[in-house]
């Protein structure tokens, strides 16, 4: 089986004058699978090797001298014929890995720097879903204040709220008895019988005259 592993170093200014590449052909399953576990995964930017050499940079057809820093980046990548990969690189503000075995396993992370501080991430697959862990600064939601309008109209529902809150301690006795009839009062069975013997007892005492009404209580 045709397996190939692929490693390339190069120099950013520079790369025709300083390149180093490592290929590696027809190499079994399991030898491949060796290089890959065994190659190392750790995080690196690039390092600087030389500061404001001379270069020459075109901007269309016209010819610009420029002074650059000159890094030495790295990328690699390897596979193994059944599944299986590896593959990263380096820059100088960012570096990146990731590996995957041929059952399914997928582990990789990578660094950046983002307004001078340097972000990390690290996530994975192992069949239970995509995770991820990283110190990106987290934002918080933040309560939106009230207008003056909103705030007033939140006021004034609160204060009517408590009101009713508070005249429901007290509620109203029911006016009616279980029979749909008044409890008390001068409707109730009882005052409607205490008001016919009261005008019984003025007709026959010759005090009623027609077309007068007195509240009950009030006969003389």
């Amino acid at each position: 089986m045709r397996v190939l592993l692929f490693l390339f170093a190069l120099q950013y200014a520079f790369p025709s004058l300083l390149t180093e590449e490592v290929r590696l052909f027809d190499l079994e399953p399991a030898d491949a699978q060796k290089i890959i576990e065994n190659h190392d995964q750790s995080l690196h930017y690039a390092p600087k090797i030389e500061s404001n050499v001379p270069a020459i940079r075109f901007l269309g057809n016209e010819p610009h001298h420029v002074k650059e820093d000159i890094y030495l980046a790295k990328q690699y990548h390897g596979q193994d014929g059944i599944g299986g990969y590896i593959y990263g690189y380096n820059v100088p503000d960012i570096a990146k890995t990731e590996r995957k075995k041929a059952g399914g396993d997928l582990r990789g992370a990578y660094n950046y720097i983002s307004g001078g501080k340097e972000i990390k991430v690290e996530y994975w697959d192992n069949g239970n879903g995509f995770h991820q862990i990283d110190n990106v600064p987290k934002i918080l939601p933040k309560q939106i204040d009230d207008s003056p309008e909103v705030k007033a109209a939140k006021e004034k529902f609160l204060a009517r709220w408590h009101e009713e809150a508070e005249r429901n301690k007290h509620p109203v006795t029911d006016p009616y008895n279980s029979e749909g009839q008044y409890a008390s009062g001068p409707l109730s069975a009882q005052g409607q019988l205490e008001f016919k013997k009261q005008f019984q007892q003025q007709y026959q005492q010759g005090q009623y005259q027609q077309g007068q009404y007195q509240k009950p209580g009030q006969y003389q």
